[in-house]
């Protein structure tokens, strides 16, 4: 039987990486979720440009690739406090 582990916030919901400069986070814009870059990617309908979210299945319209969504700052930060504990 898997045991499951609590949920980090500096974590990917989707692929459970821990963020950092590398697996960066990017907000969902249409409902303030945060994926990383890798899977908002892989989430991406090239067809119409648009997410639907994972967690809460709102899609967010995405002008041009997942760099374009906003990274979120907080995220970001709180992951480098983890890594220098």
């Amino acid at each position: 039987m898997e045991v499951l582990r609590p949920l980090s916030a500096s974590e990917c919901e989707i692929c459970s990486q821990e963020y950092s400069d590398t697996v960066i986070p990017r907000i969902l814009t249409q409902c303030g979720h945060t994926v990383c870059e890798v899977c908002a990617g892989n989430l991406l309908d090239d067809e119409n440009s648009k997410i639907t979210c994972p967690i809460c299945r709102q899609e967010t319209v995405v002008n041009g690739t997942v760099e374009s969504l906003p990274k979120n700052f907080t995220v970001l930060q709180m992951a480098r406090g983890n890594e220098e504990a």
